[in-house]
């Protein structure tokens, strides 16, 4: 699912998602802004249209 591939990503890079569960909750969300610098509310835009396009950059991210 598109919501364990990320959190998979961001786990890789070091961030703390709790455990990769395809359950898109407040700590992969916070995770998913700091890593793209983005803003609460485009973050939640991004998690609402489940944008795969946002995969390369996290993938590009160094693995903690």
């Amino acid at each position: 699912s598109w919501a364990s591939v990320t959190q998979a990503l961001l786990q890789r890079a070091g961030h703390d998602i709790g455990r990769i569960d395809g359950a898109f909750g407040p700590k992969s969300v916070a995770a998913l802004g700091a890593a793209l610098g983005y803003t609460p509310s485009a973050t939640q835009g991004i998690v609402a249209r489940a944008d795969e396009s946002i995969w390369p950059r996290l993938f590009a991210m160094p693995a903690a």
